[in-house]
């Protein structure tokens, strides 16, 4: 039999076998040469027959996903053992950062010939899982002899028989990105003595990966308050105060390969999620609960690209699209739309909601981001809406705000005025400012000082004013040795 060794491979067996000429010498403990060897092939290889090495990919990953509890990868595992095979000799077979999908029975084949049977499935969770198992070799007289030799291509089949393989599969709950191995790590003799020819050390076999990605749009709906505040549209939200309004721009789905939301402006209020397969169980449903506190009764469409679809549904309420299905390698986009309800008012705020996947009955478990907004779905916001501040002013001195609207229709402006000593006033109503027109606000006479001077301040004022339009601002002072400076507004 073929014996091909990759430069990886020997790396990381010789990186496994300490040997000290110190203290052993020539055949005491196995070189690198001596070992038994286990490699995985490649989804191509025929698993029946005994291959050579040479069609097998020892470095071959297989991705295991853990966004399904319990679900494997199927991997095709060959053992290399260093000696013949000895009757009733066993050997451990272990999983690290991962286990085994529990199977009733699993056996040792060389072509279609059964050589060995796991005689325990060893660690085991008592109904998914095993690791740790142990194999015994058969009655060897009742296989060929090419079929017991050392250096022959050994496989593994979850079944009773080597006719038909049937493929262990590997699973793990470890986190995203963790490396699986395989090994043999100890052998007894037909005499119960332990020895070391049977035994393979670790090879790594792949990583744990999130399969299924969950990206999605999270739209800025800004409210469009010269609509009564009853419809979305397209103007986007104030950027603060003397820039120029400019509409935050978004990718239309975030990258898959780093699932999280980006938020974009949309005329009307939709979010987009992208769910894309790439493990080997079908997606079959999803559920969301579309969440506002003060949502004025609005509703929502819910739509899957194969068309299945729920419509006119409450917000805050739990939404299911229970037949849709995202098999392997398929991606699919779920639209959410929101409805104004006619005549009702449109409150500020977030929509949030979970976003769950299911295969089966069994729910996944998603990566998605992690930051504070993890489950925030949209965002509603009044369109140009302004809060700025003026830290100073002061009654005594000459100092005032020039306000300059941008905004397409009347915006409406008010203020709450704070003293030195932290006292404020109500909100007082300062009127509307037409468009592109101007308004001045003075310390020493109008409505600012009427309002000081009605709740009791003190002369000296830090004013918040608040508008429902863009705007440019300045404001100024008198010094104290006569001349104006300005005053900073953010």
């Amino acid at each position: 039999m073929n014996k091909i060794l990759t430069g990886i491979l020997i790396s990381a067996v010789a990186s496994t076998v300490t040997l000290s000429a110190a203290t052993v010498t020539g055949e005491d403990v196995p070189t690198a040469e001596r070992l038994s060897k286990l490699y995985i092939t490649s989804d191509a290889a025929n698993y029946n027959v005994a291959h050579d090495l040479a069609d097998i990919e020892s470095s071959y990953d297989y991705n295991v996903s853990i966004d399904l509890p319990g679900v494997g990868q199927p991997v095709s595992l060959v053992w290399q053992p260093f000696v013949n095979l000895t009757k009733d000799s066993k050997f451990t077979l272990r999983a690290v950062n991962g286990d085994f999908v529990l199977a009733q029975d699993v056996v040792l084949c060389s072509g279609n010939v059964k050589v060995g049977t796991m005689v325990s499935t060893g660690d085991t969770d008592g109904a998914t899982v095993m690791n740790n198992m142990s194999f015994q070799i058969d009655d060897v007289s009742t296989a060929a002899a090419e079929d017991i030799a050392r250096d022959n291509n050994l496989t593994f089949s979850a079944s009773t028989g080597c006719d038909t393989a049937t493929l262990l599969q590997l699973t793990s709950s470890e986190g995203a990105c963790t490396n699986l191995s395989i090994e043999i790590p100890q052998a007894i003799d037909n005499s119960s003595q332990a020895f070391k020819d049977y035994t393979a050390p670790a090879i790594q076999v792949g990583k744990t990966q999130h399969l299924v990605k969950v990206a999605c749009d999270t739209p800025v709906c800004t409210i469009d308050t010269t609509a009564g505040s009853k419809v979305f549209t397209d103007t986007p939200a104030a950027v603060g105060i003397n820039l120029a309004k400019t509409q935050p721009v978004g990718s239309r789905i975030a990258d898959e390969l780093c699932p999280g939301c980006d938020e974009t402006v949309t005329s009307t209020c939709v979010t987009t999620i992208h769910v894309e397969n790439n493990a080997t169980f079908d997606i079959t449903s999803l559920e969301v609960t579309p969440t506002m506190a003060v949502n004025a009764g609005m509703t929502v469409d819910v739509q899957a690209d194969d068309n299945t679809t729920e419509t006119d549904k409450p917000m805050n309420t739990l939404i299911t699209l229970s037949d849709i299905n995202i098999t392997n390698n398929e991606a699919q986009d779920i639209i959410i739309t929101y409805h104004p309800k006619e005549n009702s008012v449109i409150e500020p705020g977030d929509v949030i909601s979970p976003i769950t996947l299911k295969s089966g009955t069994t729910a996944l478990s998603l990566e998605r981001d992690t930051n504070a907004n993890n489950d925030k779905l949209a965002t509603f916001a009044t369109a140009g809406a302004t809060v700025f501040t003026v830290p100073y002013m002061n009654s005594n001195y000459k100092s005032f705000v020039k306000i300059t609207s941008l905004a397409p229709a009347d915006a409406t402006l008010s203020a709450v005025i704070t003293d030195q000593n932290g006292k404020s006033t109500p909100s007082i109503d300062l009127g509307t400012i037409a468009p592109n027109a101007t308004k001045f606000l003075f310390s020493t006479f109008g409505p600012l000082k009427d309002g000081a001077d009605a709740a009791g301040l003190k002369n000296a004022w830090s004013v918040v004013f608040t508008m429902s339009g863009e705007a440019t601002v300045v404001a100024t002072m008198e010094g104290p040795n006569g001349g104006d400076r300005a005053i900073p507004v953010f």
